[in-house]
Parts: structure tokens; C-alpha cells; sequence
């Protein structure tokens, strides 16, 4: 998700990608939410949105991004808890 010239963010299910200004290349911050990512090789469709100078973009379904980002959040957080 690209919000205008204020930055953006890159959700996916193990990591966090952020960044201000309108590129991301060399700017971006990444922040680890669980293991190191594992290629899938399943095709996904790439779909855009813009509503302004919001720019939305998505590989495969948003929906379960979100929610195995969220599983490795959890799981995250619990071993920190622990340790």
C-alpha cells in the first residue's frame, strides 16, 4: 500500500516492509515476524487499486496474507513473552 508521497508498507506473511517518501528501493525498513520466508510456487494474480492518492496493490489474496501475517505475529510475540 502506497500512500501517496507520505510512505508505504508491504504486508506479507512473515515480514514488514516500510518506507516514507514515494520509492521504496533502499529506503524500506524490514521488520521480521516470524521465520525466514519459504517460496511458493502457486501463480497468483496481481490486482491494483487506486482511490486518490492511495495505490493498493495485492499477489494472490489479501485475506489470508493477513491472517498467516497475523498467525507469525502471534507466535512472535508469544516466544518473546517466554524468553
Amino acid at each position: 500500500m502506497q500512500l501517496g508521497g507520505l510512505g508505504g508498507f508491504e504486508l506479507r506473511p512473515t515480514r514488514l516492509f516500510l518506507w516514507t517518501g514515494t520509492e521504496r528501493s533502499g529506503r524500506e525498513r524490514l521488520v521480521s515476524l516470524g521465520s525466514p520466508p519459504r517460496s511458493l510456487m502457486i501463480p497468483r494474480r496481481e490486482r491494483e487499486l487506486h482511490a486518490g492518492s492511495v495505490r493498493v496493490r495485492s499477489l494472490g489474496n489479501p485475506l489470508m496474507t493477513l491472517a498467516l501475517a497475523g498467525v507469525h505475529a502471534v507466535r512472535a510475540a508469544r516466544k518473546d513473552k517466554r524468553a
